[in-house]
């Protein structure tokens, strides 16, 4: 009678073996991504977007700030909680939308267009306050009358595209755009302007103060509650009007990944729950399996296998279980993950040793309910074991 339930034990255990296997490879494909979307933050969080991201807060201007910003400005420099302040028409984070056309002569061409090159509309000291590099040439100067309405400044992208040997060759080249005509003064480092998720393009910068949309002031490091109120306090003071609302630049371009937080938070939940689940199948299992083989751990512990002998024997089947759903899913999940990546100009790559963890982890994890079965089954008496049936 129970070697009757046994068997037919034993034909219902495939389907289980097939869930457990199942489950495993979900587990492994979530604990996968869930490493490479957790470095691809990181990598966001660390990486050098060619500019400086902390201690900047931003706030909208108004036209009453705008038509007074250069003594605005002044009197903003002076506070000593304030180390910069600039104007422009959007800040680093925002998409540059904006390409209405441009002409650059270069010795031996002129260039009109062929290529999109957006323009961003600054005041002076945009470069300065978020700390963005110049690689050739000067930045835009205040003391130099003409540079108002005369100079531009290109990024290494631009320079690049227009077929340039190098970042100096392009000082002193003539560049028209709508409205402007003048010569380029500088050439700035690449910096990320948009999301990650796309190239670095050709920018072309000028002054023109009467189109931004947004101001930005660097503080010093130190209490910044503190500091913000002092900065609130002068808005309030000079501009009674105005509605002081800030946000932190660097609070704005970690919003632009908040579809990515969700999905870790996903992935997280998600291969927890398997796991549990996974972890509960193979307890069952590990009790089934030492149960049906009884009699045979007592034939071998009798004709000398020790305990380690036994463990090894009833773990096997395990370990290529799990072995099996890792080969399955890896390769799944590598090229689901890349398509992810895909979606990224600028990310971490996929190395190796994230496969080599991950089914570390789930081995060893695995393993709990099993030793705790197959210790059982090992230390049993082996005259007991002889005489089950």
């Amino acid at each position: 009678m129970i070697k009757d339930e046994v068997n037919k034990g034993r034909k219902g255990s495939y389907f289980k073996r097939f869930l457990v296997i199942f489950q495993f490879a979900i587990s492994i494909g979530l604990i996968i991504s869930v490493i490479v979307v957790y470095r691809q933050m990181i990598f966001i969080k660390n990486v050098d977007l060619g500019f400086e991201r902390e201690n900047i807060i931003l706030l909208q201007i108004s036209e009453e700030i705008r038509d007074n910003w250069n003594s605005t400005k002044l009197n903003l420099e002076r506070q000593s909680d304030i180390v910069s302040a600039t104007i422009s028409k959007r800040s680093p984070g925002s998409e540059l939308g904006d390409a209405p056309g441009f002409t650059i002569k270069t010795k031996d061409e002129l260039i009109e267009g062929g290529f999109t090159m957006p323009h961003n509309r600054v005041g002076f000291d945009f470069f300065k306050t978020y700390g963005i590099e110049l690689v050739a040439g000067r930045s835009f100067d205040i003391n130099h009358s003409t540079d108002s309405l005369e100079a531009f400044i290109i990024n290494e992208a631009a320079v690049n595209q227009l077929g340039l040997p190098n970042a100096q060759a392009a000082i002193g080249l003539e560049a028209t755009v709508p409205g402007r005509r003048g010569h380029i003064i500088g050439v700035v480092k690449n910096f990320n302007y948009e999301s990650l998720r796309n190239d670095i393009i050709p920018l072309i910068t000028y002054i023109k103060p009467d189109e931004a949309n947004t101001i930005t002031i660097k503080l010093s490091k130190g209490n910044f509650s503190e500091k913000i109120a002092n900065v609130k306090s002068f808005f309030n003071q000079h501009f009674p009007s105005y509605s002081f609302d800030y946000r932190f630049l660097d609070e704005k371009i970690a919003a632009l990944y908040q579809n990515e937080e969700r999905l870790l938070s996903i992935f997280k939940y998600f291969a927890a729950i398997t796991m549990v689940i996974a972890m509960i199948g193979l307890f069952g299992l590990s009790i089934f399996n030492a149960e049906s083989r009884t009699k045979e751990i007592g034939i071998r512990k009798v004709n000398g296998a020790s305990v380690v002998d036994i463990i090894s024997l009833l773990s096997k089947t395990f370990t290529l279980w799990i072995t099996l759903a890792f080969i399955i899913v890896s390769p799944i999940t590598f090229m689901l993950m890349n398509k992810w990546l895909a979606n990224f100009a600028y990310k971490a790559y996929i190395p190796w040793w994230v496969f080599l963890i991950t089914l570390l982890f789930i081995l060893i994890i695995a393993f709990i309910p099993i030793f705790y079965q197959t210790f059982k089954a090992a230390f049993k008496n082996p005259v007991k074991a002889l005489r089950y049936e």
